[in-house]
């Protein structure tokens, strides 16, 4: 096994100015191996912090980073994946196959060596490794099935479009695609934080929803248009369907269940166990509450 730090915290970037002060380089000794080479010229003092950074060496960034650096995900997958190749020409066996094997000959082991010597991550058992590890044993043999014969029509209105409508619409939630993924892309590449990434989201969102309804005002027509746009021989996110019309979309679930909702509530006969507690499911009509919380916000013509 390759002595991989407990704690990793990657390579440093290169100088930079930050708000107007040039930041300092993190010392070579912290993240380089060569840089604390024990050599004999060496007093017995220098030898020793040598010898310690080694040991505190931190020169990879930690497995459980892949998850949240796509980079590095990707980086690792590669190494994964050429190194299984290797073995199976090697050895007529995959990777996770020789790590488990009992009996291992000697160029078997020298094999494992080197593989966790140039492993991209650290693997070191730290604690967020150890869960990392953890939930991927616990995920790793699930699979989950998508349905492709999903009925979007339930979502739909009782309203017809034109075409010349649908190609309007289609023009804006094209330019909607584009943007949004150059916006992503300028994310990760600057490590925006979350936050900043919603609200420009939501910018977005609004943006394009008034382009929408400017160009049809009829929210029954639009989320027709809309659905048929992104359910409709489409594998991209339906995100832009549920933000344009969302709230169209529950109503008309509503409608069609009769307003009829069910939910858990806390009952200790219940037939529903949760996290130590016992549940039971009710059924409430809501019709009247989403009458009234629609008079509410409908605003009067003059």
């Amino acid at each position: 096994m390759c002595s991989t730090p407990l704690i990793n915290i990657g390579k440093p970037r290169v100088k930079r100015k930050t708000k107007g002060i040039e930041a300092k380089d993190m010392p070579d000794r912290w993240y380089n191996w060569i840089s604390n080479k024990i050599s004999k010229g060496k007093t017995s003092s220098e030898k020793k912090e040598n010898w310690l950074n080694r040991k505190l060496l931190a020169d990879k960034k930690p497995y459980f980073m892949q998850y949240i650096y796509p980079a590095e995900k990707a980086k690792m997958n590669d190494y994964i994946k050429k190194n299984n190749e290797k073995c199976i020409m090697k050895f007529r066996i995959t990777l996770d196959e020789l790590l488990n094997k009992k009996n291992k000959t000697e160029d078997e082991k020298n094999f494992i060596y080197y593989y966790y010597q140039g492993i991209p991550l650290g693997i070191a058992p730290c604690t967020i490794n150890k869960i990392c590890w953890k939930i991927e044993n616990i995920f790793k043999d699930r699979k989950y099935h998508t349905s492709d014969n999903f009925d979007y029509s339930i979502l739909k209105s009782n309203a017809a479009y034109s075409p010349r409508l649908y190609t309007q619409i289609k023009k804006i939630y094209d330019t909607y695609r584009h943007d949004l993924s150059n916006y992503m892309q300028y994310a990760k590449s600057e490590r925006i934080k979350s936050e900043e990434r919603q609200i420009q989201k939501f910018i977005f969102k609004e943006k394009f929803k008034r382009q929408c309804l400017e160009h049809c005002p009829n929210e029954d027509i639009l989320c027709n248009i809309v659905l048929d746009l992104c359910y409709s021989k489409s594998n991209c996110s339906k995100q832009f369907a549920w933000d344009i019309c969302g709230d169209v979309f529950i109503q008309n679930l509503l409608k069609r269940n009769n307003y009829l909702i069910s939910y858990p509530t806390l009952d200790e006969n219940g037939d529903i166990e949760y996290s130590g507690l016992r549940f039971r499911m009710n059924t409430t009509n809501i019709k009247d509450m989403v009458e009234i919380e629609t008079e509410d916000t409908q605003c009067p013509l003059y």
